[in-house]
């Protein structure tokens, strides 16, 4: 899906919750996060932070059997401490995934509002139980 902070099958977004859209930066952007965004431009970054995956390791979190997501970097997953701190990452990504589906099913008249099979709100719960549940 477009280039952004984390990935799934697709590759998402950035900050805050509902009804908004990835921001330009990250929420604390550095000068070494904007050298390595513009070094890997077609890379993921963190949401929080803006390094990408070539240059910190992401923090998995599965929220089924046999799917994951990583809005965040380990680094900025263990800074944040809660899910309720974490929470908002989370919620920006699957925000950013919902709507390049959105703008595809324009151009796909009767495909279903669903990602990977999963209708959105579905799919919101499985990665907010995943949070919450410390993963």
């Amino acid at each position: 899906m477009g280039a952004g902070n984390g990935s799934v099958c697709l590759v998402g977004g950035a900050v805050l919750g509902e009804g908004m859209s990835r921001p330009e930066a990250p929420t604390h952007d550095s000068q070494d996060a904007k050298r390595s965004r513009r070094l890997s431009p077609y890379t993921g970054w963190c949401g929080r932070c803006g390094m990408t995956w070539n240059d910190v390791p992401s923090h998995d979190t599965s929220f089924t059997a046999t799917t994951s997501c990583f809005p965040l970097c380990a680094a900025c997953w263990t800074r944040l401490e809660t899910p309720a701190a974490r929470l908002p990452y989370y919620r920006a990504l699957w925000q950013q995934w919902v709507e390049a589906e959105e703008a595809y099913r324009l151009a796909h008249p009767g495909r279903p509002a669903a990602i990977n099979g999963q209708p959105y709100e579905a799919l919101w719960e499985q990665i907010q139980a995943a949070v919450g549940g410390g993963h």
